[in-house]
């Protein structure tokens, strides 16, 4: 980003609290990325929050990719897992592997808020391969339509037919892989979260919060999954 695309000031007063940027970046970006977000804090109206997005490899390997010039980070805690491997179960959510993650939570030098993921998808694999990702795709739709798809597992539907799925065009013999995060698992990440990470409070995000993830869940659910951060 070059100096001139930032603008010069936001007025001395601002509506709003808090700015967060979103980059996955790597060990290659870093320095571009950061020089940038010190660039846009000298900017921001005095008391304004500048936070950061932060992603499990980020935190894994936090030497090379190094520490943001933030105030704060959200913690995106899904997408953890190979999404394009076929044999991988769930990609979005795998509270073991998050597990692994205790130490390096807890010896994070930014204060961790934290986005929990809602959302479902469906995986398209061709001849092992993941092609195209299917969102807000579900076990009932398919099942509603047994001559073109076919369960061969839990979450696994092979396509019997050439057929078209949510506006896309999809062969005989593509596999897919449902993917979608239980409110048990939900709760088992925000109580091991909750436990590891080191500051006292948070700012929960449920991503996406949208129509199709309020039919999963209630919120009064959602509601129980912030108070175990309490």
């Amino acid at each position: 980003v070059e100096r001139s695309e930032i603008p010069k000031h936001f007025g001395k007063r601002s509506i709003f609290q808090e700015i967060q940027m979103d980059c996955d970046w790597t060990a290659t970006t870093r320095d571009r990325y950061f020089a940038f977000l010190k660039s846009l804090k000298k900017r921001l109206p005095d008391g304004v929050i500048l936070s950061a997005t932060i992603r499990l490899h980020q935190i894994k390997f936090s030497e090379k990719t190094g520490i943001p010039p933030v105030e704060r980070g959200m913690l995106m805690a899904y997408n953890m897992e190979n999404l394009d491997d076929v044999k991988t179960d769930n990609s979005i959510l795998n509270v073991e592997t998050l597990k692994t993650y205790s130490t390096r939570l807890s010896k994070y030098p930014l204060p961790l808020d934290v986005a929990l993921p809602i959302f479902s998808w469906g995986v398209v694999f061709r001849d092992g391969q993941a092609v195209q990702l299917i969102n807000n795709l579900f076990e009932n739709e398919l099942e509603a339509t047994p001559q073109y798809f076919f369960k061969k597992k839990e979450d696994r539907f092979e396509i019997l037919k050439n057929t078209y799925l949510h506006g896309s065009y999809f062969y005989r013999d593509d596999e897919i892989r449902l993917e979608q995060v239980p409110l048990s698992n939900l709760q088992l990440a925000a109580d091991f979260l909750s436990q590891n990470i080191g500051n006292q409070s948070f700012t929960i995000v449920f991503f996406s919060l949208d129509s199709a993830a309020m039919q999963r869940f209630l919120p009064k659910d959602l509601e129980n999954v912030v108070n175990q951060f309490r």
